[in-house]
């Protein structure tokens, strides 16, 4: 009977594990889909476009007007400021998502 018990703890530790690391992967996913869906709004680019190794300015065109749309919108949605010394920080998509990434966990 221990060892039963002990076996339904083992698989219940596993798969709360993977459960886990699941939800931290749908978290990230959720994220870029946003996080993309911001800049498409911000600069009328095509969500297609918006792939996670492009650049702000030289992949993306996006003047200063732009940049600061998308800083404001990204304030909104981790929920505080981002500050221009960040914002100088946030030059990709990829690092735009990992921005709210970390500030959401």
């Amino acid at each position: 009977m221990k060892q039963i018990v002990a076996i339904i703890c083992l698989m219940l530790t596993t798969l709360t594990a993977t459960a886990a690391k699941r939800t931290e992967s749908q978290v990230y996913d959720d994220i870029k889909t946003r996080v993309v869906q911001i800049i498409a709004d911000q600069t009328g680019l095509p969500e297609s476009e918006i792939l996670e190794n492009k650049s702000f300015v030289q992949d993306l065109k996006m003047d200063h007007q732009a940049h600061e749309a998308v800083r404001e919108a990204l304030s909104q949605e981790v929920g505080q400021p981002i500050s221009i010394n960040a914002a100088e920080k946030i030059t990709t998509v990829q690092r735009a998502i990992n921005f709210v990434f970390i500030r959401q966990q």
